[in-house]
């Protein structure tokens, strides 16, 4: 299963309030997601769009 960029925003967001910006790595959005850490990646590199989701 795959996550759009919705739901890594969203999830991005939770870690981030749960456990600061030092927490949010790929690991961690991805265990949240419960998704390979990849797909996370993939859609981080595409020019960014989830960091400017945030």
């Amino acid at each position: 299963m795959g996550a759009t960029r919705g739901e890594i925003v969203a999830a991005t967001l939770a870690v981030l309030d749960e456990h600061g910006l030092d927490g949010v790595t790929m690991h961690a959005v991805a265990a949240r997601l419960g998704v390979q850490h990849n797909t996370v990646c993939w859609h981080a590199s595409r020019k960014s769009p989830v960091r400017t989701g945030l």
